[in-house]
């Protein structure tokens, strides 16, 4: 079974001349720094390379933009062949609750965009696989307030209407519509649930988080 790695460290190879002056004391610490990490790694090393689906954000796919998201292809493909380029192997995006929860769309007053949503999310399965790129997709709780602005999403109006069962349950819902519809490559089913009852309900959810790959 693979394990996913979210997320990406990059290093930029600068040469010491071309660091700027005031930085160059800096530059040359942590050159020779790292040069002492790598050769540690490399002197460890068999050759063989691990089974590992190393991962970048796409954020112009980044679910708490809600409604703009309808209008975000040719941005997201722009994006998703850059960071092929740098040599990442998947791609991750968010799809939390409610972004597709059909009653969420009642509730905002569009119930057409459920639709319109489930079409994008399917439409960007097939972007990424055509680009021989995987698909992860994190299925926490959306954010409420200045980090969805702009999204069209009245987030905590429709998170004050809900108890925890009707939350459990929606959460429930859209993983599911996940797996049957869209069809990842790894759907991470929850992740930090303190945080997500805090810009959530207000309550612990006690949902562990972890990242299973979609047979």
């Amino acid at each position: 079974m693979r394990r996913i790695l979210i997320g990406c460290l990059l290093t930029a190879g600068l040469g010491l001349g071309q660091a700027p002056t005031d930085f160059q004391d800096l530059y040359s610490s942590l050159q020779q720094k790292l040069g002492t990490f790598d050769a540690s790694i490399l002197s460890q090393w068999n050759g063989k390379k691990s089974d590992v689906d190393f991962s970048a954000e796409l954020l112009s796919a980044n679910c708490n933009r809600g409604l703009q998201l309808l209008g975000s292809r040719q941005g997201y493909l722009a994006e998703m062949g850059r960071l092929k380029a740098l040599g990442v192997n998947t791609v991750t995006v968010c799809a939390g609750f409610p972004i597709l929860y059909q009653p969420f769309y009642q509730f905002n007053g569009d119930p057409a965009d459920f639709q319109n949503m489930l079409a994008f999310y399917k439409q960007l399965a097939v972007d990424v696989h055509a680009q021989g790129l995987k698909l992860a997709i994190e299925s926490g709780a959306m954010f409420p307030g200045v980090y969805s602005t702009g999204s069209g999403f009245n987030l905590s109006g429709y998170y004050s209407t809900l108890g925890q069962q009707a939350y459990t349950d929606g959460r429930t819902q859209v993983i599911v519509t996940l797996a049957q519809t869209v069809q990842p490559d790894y759907l991470e089913m929850g992740t930090e649930p303190f945080f997500e009852s805090i810009r959530s309900l207000g309550w612990f959810c006690g949902i562990v988080g972890f990242s299973t790959p979609i047979s």
